[in-house]
């Protein structure tokens, strides 16, 4: 992490604790259609609400994947719901009457505030249901059920990891939802929220491309996954549900959606419940980080991650059949992803992709088919692509070496030839001189 972005984000850590504003949880009932702010302000109560006396005295608990799917998934049907309803259903604040998630500790006391109702985790017993998290879940209210548990039951697929020991921070099962209502300030949000991440070390955040990755639209989300990932040693990923990765990956050469949020998030044109929530956070990231720095920082995270879910999905789509030396449907996966890699600069990626397509291609269609004899072309345009970066990266060098030079011989005359800036100075310049030997024009 630079000076610069290590100064910009402990600038922003310290002018959130300064910052009071209130949220309010409205009384009016919420039908099944509210609208996206209006659910958005609910959303927002849930991360407000974190168990401020839990979370910075002990680690925060977690249900596991396997909880999910075999007891909060059985308590859904009970209740007359389905896989396809979204949390907002399963639980509507609005309502006196409880829904899914308070009714499981209407009876309990809670182990924080001693009130009668407790948090749905609070109400698990047996190290297969319950534990201390290992991952925090950021999501939106809107999504189903269904597509939450699939999602995750697919990260622990791919990851290796016991369902009955991945354990999930999520904020309608973990907060108390008997006590959602009350004024949170400001900087009890970002404080305990932060509090939180420190504890978990691991966020998941979950975003759905079939509604055009709304995730990225509310301030709050894109505010969050940049305070998460400007903390030391926490880990962001992006995860999806499984069917819809699925139609992402068959449209992804048409897939505009997902380009427009690997290059265009951005805060300003992000919608929050209320005006002046809205406002209070610009204010407090024009002043203390700038919005360019921060859209910056999310969109290079946003790459980073889809980028990883796509080779990551191309991966597992090839590993389904011993043998896909003939399977089109992978080369042209392999092909649309390579484009989409080879649109961002990812050259290394886009290489691997292309040639994966031109085994298939030419097994399946020969040589002199115009699908084989593009994908040659485009390996051609990578290494073009290469060829240019390469260029700017030895340009680059060799001004660092020149300026590394002069640096030298006014710490020698000045400092000393032993003197340790001097010391260093030669290091410097034998690394960089070592980085633009290996640069090779093909």
């Amino acid at each position: 992490m630079t000076k610069t972005r290590r100064t910009s984000i402990s600038k922003l850590k310290s002018s959130c604790r300064r910052q009071l504003f209130k949220f309010k949880t409205t009384e009016d009932s919420c039908n099944d259609d509210t609208d996206t702010n209006t659910k958005e302000q609910t959303n927002l109560a849930q991360h407000t609400n974190m168990y401020a006396e839990e979370q910075t005295s002990s680690h925060p608990k977690g249900i596991s994947v396997h909880c999910l799917r075999h007891t909060l998934l059985r308590e859904v049907t009970e209740a007359g719901l389905g896989e396809e309803s979204t949390i907002y259903q399963l639980e509507n604040l609005r309502k006196n009457t409880f829904g899914v998630i308070r009714r499981k500790g209407a009876a309990n006391k809670c182990p924080r505030d001693g009130g009668m109702g407790a948090a749905y985790v609070d109400c698990l017993e047996g190290e297969d249901n319950v534990g201390p998290a290992n991952r925090m879940l950021s999501y939106l209210w809107g999504y189903t059920i269904g597509d939450i548990i699939d999602c995750l039951e697919e990260y622990c697929v791919n990851n290796r990891m016991d369902p009955t020991r991945t354990y999930i921070w999520i904020c309608c099962l973990c907060n108390n939802q008997h006590r959602v209502g009350e004024n949170i300030p400001f900087d009890n949000f970002h404080t305990i929220f932060r509090d939180t991440v420190l504890n978990v070390g691991h966020v998941l955040a979950l975003m759905a491309p079939r509604d055009s990755f709304h995730y990225l639209n509310r301030v709050w989300c894109i505010f969050e996954l940049f305070t998460a990932d400007a903390i030391d040693d926490c880990k962001v990923e992006i995860i999806m549900p499984p069917r819809q990765k699925e139609e992402m990956l068959k449209d992804l050469r048409y897939y505009d959606n997902l380009v427009g949020v690997l290059v265009a998030t951005d805060i300003e044109n992000a919608e929050a419940s209320k005006e002046e929530d809205k406002i209070k956070i610009m204010e407090l990231v024009k002043r203390d980080t700038g919005v360019a720095v921060l859209n910056k920082h999310v969109n290079d995270l946003l790459r980073t991650c889809i980028r990883r879910v796509i080779l990551t999905a191309v991966d597992d789509f090839g590993a389904q059949s011993d043998d896909r030396s003939m399977d089109l449907e992978f080369a042209n996966l392999c092909f649309d992803a390579g484009q989409l890699m080879q649109e961002h600069k990812r050259y290394d990626d886009a290489l691997i992709l292309y040639n994966k397509a031109l085994v298939v291609r030419e097994n399946a269609l020969g040589e002199d088919h115009l699908d084989t004899a593009l994908t040659c072309n485009s390996i051609v345009e990578v290494g073009r692509g290469f060829e240019e970066a390469l260029v700017i990266r030895q340009k680059d060098l060799q001004v660092k070496v020149r300026l590394l030079r002069k640096a030298l011989v006014t710490r020698e005359s000045v400092l000393g030839e032993e003197h340790s800036l001097t010391l260093t100075t030669r290091h410097e310049i034998a690394r960089a001189e070592n980085n633009l030997a290996k640069l090779v024009i093909i």
